[in-house]
């Protein structure tokens, strides 16, 4: 899924870690929720004077 396409998490899987975060980062914890529990991200490199290079980048999630 690319990164333009994904849905912050719910406010109560928030609410669970937003005390352990500084209040400059908070914004960005419902969208990094989200993509953790994606397991992976596509996109396109841009490369100056060339071909843009498609990527993805998956990881594993242990529950």
């Amino acid at each position: 899924m690319p990164i333009n396409q994904l849905k912050p998490a719910e406010k109560g899987e928030v609410a669970v870690y937003t005390p352990y975060y500084p209040d400059n980062r908070r914004k960005y914890l419902a969208h990094a929720i989200s993509l953790y529990k994606q397991k992976s991200i596509e996109g396109a490199r841009y490369i100056e004077g060339g071909e843009n290079i498609p990527f993805v980048v998956t990881w594993n999630v242990s529950i």
